[in-house]
């Protein structure tokens, strides 16, 4: 005889085997920079340029500079001798026309605001202390034209670049400092000239070259977002440097070579020039920060000083395309 049955188990009271329980990790949500994705687009369209003008075979010049642009090492690069007499004779005659005036009173006037630099303008006796000062003077003046070409994707706003070091010295210790003017003589120590281009292109600067359909034609937004996500590297391109003729400029600044006076500096002229170069160089330097939170390069030294800085190690250091 069978014994009493069991009472049947409560509903839920087995495991059930066959039901598998996930337990699911949170993960942190990442946000992609729409920046990031922008020069990712670009860098494709740019790409597939490169290999179009390979295949043409245009623009060899601009795809080697390109390249070394995106390869991200920011190695510096000597411009070829053709692109340097190509500069000078479209911009070394404005060049030259700036120098007259660099030459002339505005050297007093650069002297005037080293001395405030220095000591202020305080006259003991009339006469300035150091009696003799050097200055160092650096101007630009290039030329800018449109058009679609090789040389122009490769090199766009190149310029001639000058140094020059004078040395100003007091000639008389008026003594009547309110009336008697003090007298100067200037001499040139050094003026060299060399050409620069940086391939760095600035976010704001216009590329000037529109009009014809490409594939892909850059714009300076485009390139400058590339190198602000890591895509690319700019770098600092210049020639070889040259030694001006003094003879070139206005005779009459120059009585003779490398040497002229400059009479017409009064006390006023020192008390007014120098504060006002020490705040226009203040206003110059809150420009540049700008440029350089841009994108932009400071203009490097003639290719033969930049060659000595590398170590002279010509391997990943010195570049040059033709």
């Amino acid at each position: 005889m069978a014994g009493p049955s069991k009472p049947p188990k409560p509903m839920g009271s087995e495991p059930h085997k066959h039901i598998r329980v996930q337990r699911f990790k949170s993960r942190p949500i990442v946000f992609q920079d729409p920046e990031i994705d922008d020069a990712r687009g670009t860098l494709k369209k740019i790409l597939m340029f490169r290999d179009w003008a390979n295949s043409s075979g245009l623009f060899p010049n601009a795809v080697k500079a390109l390249d070394h642009y995106l390869s991200k090492t920011g190695t510096f690069v000597e411009l070829p001798q053709w692109k340097v007499e190509s500069v000078r004779k479209e911009a070394e005659a404005a060049h030259l026309a700036v120098a007259e005036k660099m030459f002339g009173r505005f050297a007093i006037l650069e002297a005037a605001g080293e001395w405030t630099r220095r000591n202020g303008i305080s006259l003991k006796s009339g006469q300035l202390q150091p009696k003799t000062i050097e200055i160092t003077m650096t101007w630009e003046q290039g030329a800018i034209h449109g058009g679609i070409s090789d040389d122009n994707l490769t090199y766009f706003g190149s310029s001639i670049h000058s140094e020059a070091i004078i040395e100003v010295a007091q000639l008389n210790a008026p003594t009547d400092l309110e009336n008697e003017e003090i007298k100067f003589d200037c001499r040139v120590k050094r003026w060299r000239s060399w050409v620069v281009d940086n391939y760095d292109w600035e976010g704001d600067k216009v590329f000037g070259i529109f009009g014809m359909k490409f594939p892909f034609l850059p714009s300076q937004k485009d390139m400058n977002r590339l190198q602000r996500v890591g895509l690319a590297k700019a770098y600092q391109r210049s020639s070889r440097s040259w030694e001006p003729s003094l003879q070139s400029i206005h005779p009459r600044e120059c009585r003779e070579f490398g040497r002229w006076t400059e009479t017409a500096a009064s006390l006023k002229t020192f008390r007014e020039a120098g504060p006002a170069r020490q705040a226009s160089r203040a206003e110059a330097a809150k420009l540049w920060a700008k440029e350089a939170a841009d994108g932009a390069l400071p203009s490097p030294g003639p290719a033969e000083d930049m060659l000595l800085e590398g170590g002279g190690d010509l391997q990943g250091v010195y570049h040059k395309f033709g």
